[in-house]
């Protein structure tokens, strides 16, 4: 039984090519998925950093010195923080409506 368990393994290692990251082994990386998901990702974090920065611009609300604080402890400017540490200029230009939100318009 061992020796059968142990060719099943080999059978298994050889079939496998290259390193892979993955745990879906056999798939095919979707290109467009992953732009798809990437795009959708971006709206987000653009409709969300939008609509924090329409709380700090706008005339009618003043936020109390507790939010502020709140929202300066938050994940926002890490967030903020990586995506500037980490993108080229090219690839502000790829993502130009997100990094024109993080810049406040």
């Amino acid at each position: 039984m061992k020796n059968k368990s142990a060719d099943d393994k080999n059978k298994v290692r050889s079939k496998r090519a290259g390193v892979g990251y993955s745990s879906k082994q056999g798939e095919t990386f979707n290109v467009t998925a992953y732009l798809e998901n990437k795009q959708k990702r971006n709206e987000q974090i653009k409709i969300l950093v939008d609509i924090v920065c329409n709380f700090f611009t706008s005339e009618e609300w003043q936020a109390e010195k507790e939010i502020t604080e709140l929202i300066l402890l938050s994940p926002l400017l890490p967030l903020l923080e990586s995506a500037f540490r980490n993108g080229s200029w090219l690839d502000m230009a790829k993502e130009a409506p997100v990094y024109h939100s993080f810049m406040g318009k």
